[in-house]
């Protein structure tokens, strides 16, 4: 029995298995629909729909990638990305040691756990950096397509504007055309 807990202290112990440090931000995502942000003067926090939102951005494989890039994890954890499957198994790496979940308060908690504490830190940071710039970037997109959208309808409406204007200033022609051929009728009558 002696044994046992000596040999089990002693295979567990951090000279054996390197120990895991967490650490973690919180986040309130903020409104992005514009008509909220009015009613509510500016401030305020998304609503369930935005948060789920954003804790998929915060999970995307765009992000894992990113995250890839800024800390080089394949190399770190020895994941050869050309070899098939390669960059399934980074990311699944990555989602063991990072937990993305929304807290009863409607906030979002990002845990991060590395054998570096400050590098957990740090990939805790980067990841809300992250996450917000990807964000960003889809809010411009759709911003972008809404703008394009709406001056192709502006340039339609003004195209059937000039249309109507067009065929306005035919039928005064045509009108004072006729009253100006009546009245000379009148006139020789």
């Amino acid at each position: 029995m002696l044994l046992t807990a000596i040999l089990a202290y002693v295979v567990t112990s951090p000279v054996f298995v390197k120990p895991l440090y967490k650490s973690e931000a919180i986040i309130f995502v903020p409104l992005t629909l514009f008509s909220q942000q009015f009613d509510q003067q500016g401030i305020g926090f998304g609503n369930n729909a935005e948060i789920d939102g954003h804790i998929q951005i915060l999970r995307s494989g765009q992000l894992l990638d990113s995250l890839d890039r800024r800390f080089d994890l394949a190399r770190q954890w020895d994941i050869s990305l050309s070899e098939q499957g390669g960059r399934s198994r980074l990311h699944r790496k990555i989602q063991s040691r990072v937990d993305i979940s929304k807290t009863r308060y409607s906030s979002v908690a990002v845990s991060v756990r590395d054998s570096d504490p400050e590098r957990a830190a740090q990939m805790a940071n980067a990841i809300v950096v992250l996450g917000d710039v990807i964000k960003e970037e889809i809010l411009f997109e759709n911003r972008l397509s809404a703008y394009q959208f709406a001056k192709t309808l502006f340039e339609q409406k003004q195209a059937e504007i000039a249309a109507l204007e067009e065929r306005m200033t035919f039928s005064e022609n045509q009108s004072s055309t006729s009253t100006t051929g009546s009245e000379s009728l009148r006139q020789r009558i």
